[in-house]
């Protein structure tokens, strides 16, 4: 695959369109993707716009890794801080920090790095947390990654007893087969309980994908806390698709109002065979 096509693919991940692949996805990584040093809610009134240029915002995202004929996803942990006057941003991937200048300026964010390769995307606002993407290409490979950022909730204040988040969720699905023309987006439906006290996990979820195959599936959320985090499966039992979708959230804003973060795994057509890796992200209330 030329690396042309690769950027092509990686500026359509970023909005979430119906283009991208799939060959065989690997998720994984959920608990891991939990392991890093948080930065918390300093009070109900504080924001990701306010904490961006301070402490920074953390959370996790889903990475896909494209080459000529193969795609494999996985979850990682992130973090993103502007520096004070908003040209820099410091963008941590896994431990390691990158400094990125800014393309585009907006307030609390923008774009920042270079075209075509190492392209961050983010822009804060007064809500506890909020969506940021990266990519970037060289060669004949590329990547593409998308996931949730923000202020997270600091464990005294996690909710008492089982909590409830429900919302909806999204992604890319991509097959890696015919320079990846049998990609796609899926995306569904989520509700997950979490009781932050005993670690139980548990909930349902629906979904479809658009791509080369079309269809429905449901099926089930399971998992455990970690900390203030959430690391889990949702499980595909009935519809047109198998496969599992493994994710890792935390909790935002000082009172756990909100869920977020992203998913890596793989869903098989059960007519065509057609195995699709998977990325995603979600922040559900």
């Amino acid at each position: 695959m030329q690396s042309t096509k690769i950027a092509s693919l990686l500026c359509t991940t970023l909005v979430l369109a119906a283009c991208g692949g799939g060959g065989g996805g690997a998720g994984g990584g959920a608990s891991a993707a939990l392991n890093y040093a948080p930065v918390y809610a300093s009070g109900p009134s504080d924001t990701s716009l306010a904490a961006i240029s301070g402490a920074g915002l953390t959370g996790v995202m889903s990475q896909a890794n494209l080459g000529a004929s193969s795609a494999t996803t996985g979850l990682k942990p992130v973090k993103v801080r502007l520096s004070a006057d908003g040209n820099t941003a410091f963008l941590t991937v896994d431990g390691a920090t990158q400094s990125l200048p800014v393309q585009i300026k907006q307030t609390g964010g923008g774009q920042f790095g270079s075209v075509p390769s190492n392209v961050l995307q983010v822009t804060a606002s007064n809500a506890p947390n909020v969506m940021m993407t990266y990519s970037g290409s060289g060669g004949a490979t590329g990547f593409g990654a998308f996931g949730q950022v923000g202020i997270e909730t600091p464990i005294p204040q996690l909710p008492a007893g089982t909590a409830s988040y429900s919302g909806s969720w999204g992604g890319q699905a991509y097959n890696a087969g015919n320079s990846y023309a049998n990609s796609g987006v899926l995306s569904g439906s989520v509700t997950v309980t979490a009781n932050f006290g005993t670690g139980a996990v548990g909930g349902s979820f629906t979904g479809s994908v658009n791509a080369a195959d079309t269809g429905s599936f449901a099926g089930t959320v399971s998992g455990s806390t970690t900390g203030n985090g959430v690391a889990g499966s949702m499980d595909i039992t009935s519809g047109d698709f198998t496969g599992a979708l493994p994710f890792a959230a935390k909790t935002y804003g000082h009172d756990g109002g909100t869920l977020a973060g992203a998913f890596a795994g793989s869903v098989r057509n059960t007519s065509s065979g057609l195995t699709y890796a998977t990325t995603g992200q979600f922040s559900i209330d």
